[in-house]
């Protein structure tokens, strides 16, 4: 045991915010911090595997060390949505392009903007499974790493009685592990989840109470996804629970955030104007605080 004031001065990456992030997110202090567990929701390709490889990617200039969990998106269709994020093009084009034999040049653009990232496609892993990641992870790299994402929360067995749950022991169970790792190793930890049936038209915006199952005491950010039927690229992003900043739990709209989606080539940005100097600028300040 130690004083708090000692606790606080040697955190470490605790509750650091990682760089990358986008600015409308950013100005509710929405970011992914160290040693804390977010949760990212959607309907069925609502966006949130989108939204978390954008992510990824634009983490790639500071070298955010990450482990990349996908249990529910095969390595080729991940592959290929990435490909889209990093070279601007289509998926159907670059899934053609895969299906002729021509992707060399498309992994080689993978392999460049995910150098940073390591990637794991079991399916149905077990605690244990996530656990042994971990540490092979920091048997090769020499450290944990500072992200650690899992794609989705639903796929992620544990050795419990769900009987009549829904999956909610199931799901709270996985979410307090998910917990400990990240007060562990000091690493952000982004889960992918799923709503509730009346919000799996994907253009509700979904409140707290939508997240499936009962997992919205742990995670300190909460992000929940809406597409905006007035704009075929757009992508609500809306602050439901925020330890860090301002959060709306009933998705009205007071910390919503929109961002552009091009769906053909996944890549999401900013839908407000941001000049690159303002955004070298904001990373810049994060990358200080980190250390890099």
């Amino acid at each position: 045991m130690h004083p708090l004031s000692r606790a606080v001065q040697h955190r470490g990456e605790a509750g650091q915010a990682l760089p990358g992030g986008w600015s409308g997110l950013e100005a509710f202090g929405a970011k992914l911090r160290g040693s804390q567990v977010v949760v990212v929701a959607s309907a069925p390709g609502g966006g949130k595997s989108a939204l978390i490889t954008n992510w990824v990617a634009r983490m790639r200039p500071w070298g955010v060390a990450t482990l990349y969990l996908s249990p529910d998106t095969d390595a080729p269709t991940l592959g290929q949505r990435i490909a889209g994020t990093v070279t601007g093009e289509s998926t159907t084009d670059i899934e053609a392009a895969f299906e002729n034999g021509q992707e060399a040049r498309y992994l080689d653009a993978i392999d460049t903007a995910m150098a940073h990232v390591a990637w794991d496609f079991r399916a149905s892993p077990t605690l244990g499974d996530i656990d042994e990641c971990l540490w092979c992870y920091a048997q090769v790299h020499g450290h944990w790493p500072q992200l650690v994402v899992v794609d989705a929360l639903k796929d992620v067995v544990a050795d419990v009685d769900d009987d009549g749950s829904g999956g909610s022991i199931r799901f709270g169970r996985v979410i307090e592990y998910l917990h400990q790792i990240a007060r562990y190793t000091h690493a952000c930890v982004v889960v992918q989840h799923h709503l509730t049936g009346p919000y799996d038209d994907g253009l509700t915006a979904p409140p707290l109470s939508a997240l499936l199952g009962k997992i919205a005491k742990t995670p300190r950010l909460v992000l929940t996804l809406s597409s905006d039927p007035s704009s075929p690229t757009g992508l609500s992003v809306h602050v439901v629970k925020n330890t860090n900043g301002p959060a709306d739990p009933t998705a009205s709209g007071a910390a919503t955030v929109d961002l552009d989606w091009d769906r053909e080539c996944q890549i999401i940005t900013d839908a407000t104007t941001i000049s690159e100097e303002e955004r070298r600028y904001a990373d810049e300040q994060i990358a200080v605080e980190m250390g890099y």
